[in-house]
């Protein structure tokens, strides 16, 4: 007998999420429904040097990016669990098992 994940888990919410979605979702997808990110900080004005503003707007673009990535790896872990489980498909896209 397969197991349910426990509700209001990310496991459940995943699954939730292959549900209302299925065929359509990658790791990525996954992420950005799971945990979206932040809406963008407006681009400060420069002030100072242009090379200090640019290093400032990269390194939030760059802590944007990590943010992404995480919820990429954390979305891929959960697909690969409900996998594991045989509560989806191990091929193509997210799909519920038979």
């Amino acid at each position: 007998m397969i197991r349910a994940p426990k509700p209001g888990s990310d496991l459940h919410a995943a699954l939730c999420a292959v549900v209302r979605h299925p065929d359509a979702l990658d790791s990525a997808e996954l992420a950005a429904i799971l945990w979206p990110l932040p809406p963008r900080e407006p681009t400060p004005p420069i002030r100072g040097s242009l090379a200090a503003w640019r290093a400032g707007v990269q390194a939030r673009a760059d802590a944007r990016e990590a943010l992404r990535a995480e919820g990429v790896r954390r979305a891929t872990r959960l697909l690969g669990r409900l996998q594991e489980a045989g509560l989806i498909e191990s091929r193509g896209a997210p799909r519920i098992a038979p």
